[in-house]
């Protein structure tokens, strides 16, 4: 009877070596796990006849890492049963420091999914600092953390020392500085704050108090979800804010995106809701968009779109 090798389980072995240590492990995975293993598979044997990676006198030789890393990357790629039936999720017992080796790899190879996850763990399983989720993201390209990391230390409500300013360099702490104190801008009194005239919520049922307007100004039918603004770093003229993303403005200062003059001139509107009277000279809530997400963009959008590019190559 003629024996053939299993079509599902008959591995080819891989030798690689990092450092001062071999490791030997299944070939499968990382010819589907990485473009550039899988490329390098199918290079033809050298002069001597002998394929890289193939045997131990021959392993493929990773100059310029690092055998930790490594060995982290492959605990992930090859668990044990034992890890894999311990729970709703794989335990592969690896701490920070270690899933940061499986995302540093895993980014260098493009091992899309398993850099996911890496990304994933760190976010959901560990205690990332605002300075650490902006280094690793310039590290490794992950545009959510860095963009999350910049929009908390812009907030001038968070903490933030002298020593992790430095930690990020001198220009990225002075952006950081400038965007947190918006009272050094030049001409921050002119800024326009834009918002959609739907937002502005009525103060007898507090809901949207505009669903559609004509402009007072150049007599354009608008709907609610048109943006409109207001002048001001924030909201200027007796305005004043009420919470993260709200504000209270006299409909008088609300300015036309097309025409950009008064956008409501008479006395007295009424809510397109509840039929509620409104005067214009009051200070209905409306929702406001966060200034300083602008600034960032402004600041840091080039840098951004880097990092969404291989986002969005690689995952996460």
């Amino acid at each position: 009877m003629a024996v053939n090798p299993s079509a599902e389980f008959f591995w080819q072995t891989l030798f690689l070596q990092v450092e001062d240590e071999i490791f030997c492990v299944p070939r499968c995975e990382f010819e589907e796990s990485a473009e550039i293993f899988a490329d390098m598979f199918t290079l033809p044997p050298g002069a001597d006849g002998n394929v890289e990676g193939a045997s131990k006198d021959h392993p493929i030789i990773l100059e310029g890492y690092r055998k930790e890393d490594l060995r982290c990357l492959l605990r992930v790629m090859y668990p044990r049963a034992s890890q894999l039936l311990s729970g709703d999720q794989p335990s592969f017992n690896l701490e920070k420091a270690e899933w940061i080796s499986v995302l540093k790899l895993s980014t260098i190879w493009g091992m899309k999914k398993i850099r996911s996850h890496a990304i994933y763990v760190l976010s959901s399983d560990t205690q990332l600092s605002l300075i650490e989720k902006i280094k690793l993201a310039r590290e490794h390209k992950v545009e959510k953390w860095f963009v999350e990391g910049i929009l908390n230390l812009v907030d001038r409500k968070s903490q933030i020392s002298l020593t992790d300013l430095a930690d990020l360099g001198w220009e990225t702490a002075a952006r950081i500085l400038w965007i947190r104190d918006p009272d050094s801008h030049p001409g921050s009194d002119k800024l326009a704050v834009p918002f959609k005239l739907n937002s502005i919520k009525c103060p007898h049922c507090v809901k949207s108090a505009i669903l559609s307007w004509r402009c007072s100004s150049c007599q354009t039918m608008l709907t609610g979800e048109h943006e409109f603004f207001v002048l001001g770093k924030q909201i200027m003229n007796g305005g004043r804010k009420v919470g993260p993303r709200e504000a209270r403005v006299q409909l008088s200062l609300v300015k036309c995106n097309l025409c950009k003059h008064s956008a409501i001139a008479q006395r007295f509107i009424s809510c397109q809701t509840c039929n509620g009277s409104i005067q214009t000279s009051s200070q209905p809530v409306f929702e406001m968009p966060d200034p300083s997400e602008e600034m960032v963009s402004e600041e840091f959008g080039e840098e951004i779109k880097e990092y969404k590019l291989v986002s969005a190559s690689l995952g996460m």
